[in-house]
């Protein structure tokens, strides 16, 4: 089922009244897995589940029956399959066009287009993606695309569907430059999200698959797309491809995450949705050292109260561990779990800096402090400022009276707009994932080298084999990603000599870097050594990648100190 209209706008936000057609129209149709059939109860509207049969017999799903008549929708539950244009992805249009949504046959064609682009290139022209400065959240030189075909995707930004999935729950299917944001002003309001929503507004649903994108709630679902369930995949050809993980193209499903576009477009995913609260109960616990806060995690870890969490870094021994349970309306009254919290407002505190304030108050409190945080602030806390990396450039207060000017999108684009006032060169921008056990050590080392403050803390499920080439070593148990931005204070920073530095000593211990930003492997080391090239050239080869797309190395490789 596809709640769609033919809009074919791409940018802004669904407002409250769009979102409650939506709705109405069949949006939030089936119950997910655990959900009671009865009455499910939005902000704005109210919709009664009852049991239905399938359109085709079969799988029995769920049926609304509206608030207010003539928007009932039977649908099917089936997950789509291949070919695209087969798919039945049956809807009601909403009474109005919402933006953000887009219709399957307006999708069809522009996946066509792009099709046909690649099938009429010149003999040997390489593929890439046509990007505009500002809009990649990548520092790195984009040299490698000069002289080649520049697929423009501008126009992929819609959400084309909603539907019920076998197993139960909700799967979306979406556009790969849909927004973090988009996806959740269209399903937020109706009670759901993905498993895990990358922290700035504008990170791409492709760019979180093709640069393994994890979140606080990634100690529990793991990475943003180990969500998604299907891929519709261009390939150099022109050919088009569905890759699920159990159909003849599993290997391309696997290999798709990390490999940075250098096997095929992705040109639409589909990824689970699950149940969402409007709150966030927020439970801050100070501690004393990496160990205490690590051992602090672990603990948490399988907690059945806890719904997300990190850690933030401000000294040797300064650390903060955060975690997030998702609550109700009821729940989220003043002083009941803390005052109200919000980080979206241009006046508000940077997230970081708020953490920082409350260490005074949990060191009179047991080392503890709570509040509570509306979800959607939550989810894009570290937006304003960039996590901290404002801070380097402007003072807190005089941030917050500008941050309308400091998002993570602005401050990517003023960064490469104004390189003398943002200099890469002094700036240490990487995340390191670790297995657990080796976080505190890595801490160490970074500390004796660089203190570097603050430092992020993400956990993260490692599902194991099969999964993607490029991501962590799928048989070393769970990691944590060590967040390291900023301006070293222990000496002066050797741009390219420090990073290669922390490149050895995170392969010394077991970790692996996130391929957004800067890096220097020997091509030798990087595809025999530390990842599996043997397994990619096969891949290359078979999905007629060569000659085609640059690879993972030429794209994510350091060169000539062009930063």
């Amino acid at each position: 089922m596809v709640c769609t209209t033919a809009q074919k706008s791409t940018a802004g936000k669904i407002t409250w009244a769009v979102v409650i057609a939506c709705v109405v129209a069949g949006v939030n149709c089936f119950a997910p897995a655990g959900l009671t059939v009865g009455t499910f109860q939005t902000k704005s509207h109210a919709l009664s589940l009852r049991p239905a049969i399938a359109p085709h017999g079969g799988t029995s799903s769920l049926v609304t029956t509206p608030a207010r008549p003539g928007f009932g929708v039977r649908m099917s539950a089936a997950v789509p399959s291949e070919p695209r244009e087969n798919i039945k992805w049956d809807y009601t249009r909403p009474p109005d066009d919402p933006e953000g949504f887009k219709d399957l046959s307006d999708h069809i064609a522009d996946v066509k287009r792009l099709a046909k682009q690649l099938a009429d290139r010149k003999e040997g022209q390489m593929i890439t993606l046509q990007r505009g400065k500002g809009d990649s959240h990548c520092p790195r030189a984009f040299t490698y695309k000069e002289e080649t075909l520049q697929l423009d995707l501008s126009n992929m930004t819609g959400i084309i569907g909603v539907q019920g999935s076998l197993s139960g729950g909700f799967v979306a299917l979406v556009e790969p430059r849909v927004t973090m944001e988009q996806l959740v002003d269209a399903f937020l309001p109706v009670g759901l999200l993905p498993p895990v929503v990358p922290e700035f507004k504008h990170i791409t649903v492709g760019g979180s698959i093709s640069g393994v994108a994890g979140e606080s709630s990634s100690y529990k679902h793991g990475f943003f797309h180990d969500a998604c369930v299907s891929y519709e995949v261009l390939l150099a050809d022109g050919s088009i491809v569905t890759a699920e993980a159990d159909n003849e193209h599993s290997d391309l499903f696997h290999a798709i995450p990390g490999s940075y576009g250098s096997l095929g477009v992705v040109t639409a995913a589909t990824m689970r949705l699950q149940l969402a609260k409007p709150y966030v109960a927020m439970q801050y616990r100070l501690c004393e050292s990496a160990d205490d806060m690590m051992a602090l995690m672990l603990q948490k870890w399988d907690s059945p109260d806890t719904d997300f969490i990190e850690g933030l870094a401000y000294a040797k021994d300064s650390y903060v561990l955060c975690e997030g349970q998702m609550v109700d309306e009821a729940e989220a009254v003043w002083g009941k779990r803390g005052r109200l919290r919000r980080f979206d407002r241009f006046y508000n505190r940077w997230y970081y800096r708020q953490v920082q304030k409350n260490r005074r108050k949990m060191k009179k409190n047991d080392g503890v402090w709570g509040d509570v945080v509306p979800m959607k602030d939550y989810i894009f806390r570290h937006d304003r400022g960039s996590f901290w990396m404002a801070s380097y450039k402007l003072p807190s207060f005089i941030g917050r009276s500008i941050g309308f000017l400091l998002s993570s999108r602005q401050m990517y684009r003023m960064a490469n707009a104004m390189p003398q006032v943002f200099d890469k060169s002094e700036i240490m921008l990487q995340d390191f994932m670790l297995p657990v056990a080796n976080v505190s050590a890595f801490c160490a080392d970074l500390h004796a080298y660089l203190d570097l403050y603050p430092l992020w803390f993400c956990p993260l499920k490692n599902r194991g084999a099969p999964g993607p080439i490029f991501g962590v070593p799928l048989d070393n148990g769970d990691y944590c990603n060590v967040g390291a931005y900023g301006i070293p204070k222990a000496k002066v920073f050797e741009f390219e000599a420090d990073n290669v530095r922390m490149e050895a000593v995170l392969l010394a211990m077991q970790g692996r870097k996130v391929h957004y930003s800067h890096a220097y492997y020997d091509e030798s080391d990087f595809y025999d050594t530390i990842y599996n090239g043997a397994a990619y050239k096969l891949l290359r080869d078979k999905y007629k990648a060569n000659g085609a797309f640059p690879t993972v190395y030429d794209k994510i490789i350091t060169r000539g100190s062009n930063l």
